[in-house]
């Protein structure tokens, strides 16, 4: 089982700590960052566009019923940031130009590389793209939008490519025009996202996390669970509730060292020691005893 740690700012030690880290070059709220030198694995949102969409409002995508999917103002949908328009020409260019710039010794994580949701996109672009397909079909209109970007995009870098995508089992082509079947053997591995500002509650990642790997058995899976809100004994509750499934990967998405934290707790918790002896699961046991291995005893 795969460890990766997804973060902001690159250390020496996460070299030995994991097998990839995942740094930040294009951020959805629209910024670029310079690429970290020593960075294997750098981040790219491809839709996701706050600022742009601040600054020119006619980029953003629109639903159906007319609203642009801005974050905070769009409350029906509750965006985290604003979404621009997929067919939006100056986009695609920044976008394109960008991955060119990636040198070829990187594997590029796309993020945001879907529509909004299954509501957009009724801009003027889109209908006059539908119009211009012939291809009234929403679902069609969605996936081919998105096949023709994968296209350009991997003609604009030689970098290997991954995924991140919405932990959605069944509806990433109808809700967001992504289609699995076209991305096999064209990416690495792709990401999910199965978040929570506190994992109090792991039953519902006993539903999804195992339909996810069972969906996209084709492909290799990674969970990213997130560190920053929930107390180190939620995150190694959701560690553990991923870990039993057996994913390619697990990604930690951590801003400020909490897998320190974590391993700390793994390490001098009784009760987490008693559930490693009784766990029979071999990947199991070796993530827990890597992740036990930071930790350096008072």
């Amino acid at each position: 089982m795969k460890l990766f740690l997804s973060t902001n700012r690159w250390k020496p030690e996460y070299e030995n700590r994991f097998d990839g880290v995942f740094l930040p070059h294009r951020l959805p709220f629209g910024a670029v960052k310079p690429i970290e030198p020593h960075a294997r694995i750098v981040t790219v949102s491809v839709f996701g566009d706050t600022i742009g969409i601040q600054k020119d409002p006619d980029r953003a995508a629109v639903a159906v019923t007319g609203e642009l999917a801005v974050a905070k103002h769009n409350v029906y949908d509750g965006f985290a940031w604003s979404w621009v328009c997929p067919n939006h020409p100056d986009h695609w260019q920044e976008i394109l130009e960008l991955l060119h710039r990636i040198p070829e010794d990187k594997l590029v994580l796309l993020g945001d590389f879907q529509f909004p949701n299954e509501r957009y996109c009724f801009c003027h672009r889109c209908r006059a793209d539908r119009d211009r397909r012939g291809l009234h079909d929403l679902v069609e209109w969605r996936v081919q939008v998105l096949r023709e970007w994968f296209q350009e995009i991997r003609a604009a870098t030689r970098a290997r490519l991954a995924l991140t995508l919405p932990p959605d089992p069944y509806g990433l082509r109808q809700r967001y025009g992504v289609d699995p079947a076209f991305l096999q053997g064209k990416v690495e591995f792709l990401m999910f996202p199965v978040y929570s500002l506190d994992y109090r509650l792991t039953y519902w990642m006993d539903i999804l996390v195992p339909a996810l790997i069972q969906r996209f058995a084709d492909f290799r899976v990674v969970i990213e669970l997130y560190l920053v809100e929930p107390c180190v004994h939620e995150i190694a509750k959701a560690l553990f509730t991923v870990a039993k499934y057996d994913p390619w990967g697990i990604a930690l998405y951590d801003l400020a060292e909490k897998h320190l934290e974590l391993a700390r707790y793994l390490a001098e918790d009784q009760r987490v020691q008693d559930i490693v002896r009784r766990v029979p699961h071999p990947g199991f046991r070796a993530l827990v005893q890597r992740i036990q291995s930071w930790h350096a005893p008072a």
